[in-house]
């Protein structure tokens, strides 16, 4: 599941979400991971107010709030 919270900016969330699958694949995740990242890097961008993206101490905090299923 993705983390909840209020979208304020949604400028930048799909270049966050490759950044998070990047970061992932940088660290040699597998898939689940990776998308765990992509996740939470795009989630972290839109609950960022103004410009800029977002913050590691936001991305790093959703990290473990982001929970990938198999469907």
């Amino acid at each position: 599941g993705c983390p909840r919270g209020k979208v304020v900016n949604s400028v930048g969330a799909g270049d966050s979400m490759v950044t998070g699958f990047l970061h992932g694949i940088a660290l040699g995740e597998g898939l689940a991971g990776i998308f765990r990242r992509g996740v939470a890097a795009g989630t972290a961008a839109v609950t960022t107010e103004g410009t800029q993206l977002m913050t590691k101490e936001t991305y790093e905090s959703l990290l473990g709030r982001v929970v990938i299923e198999r469907v």
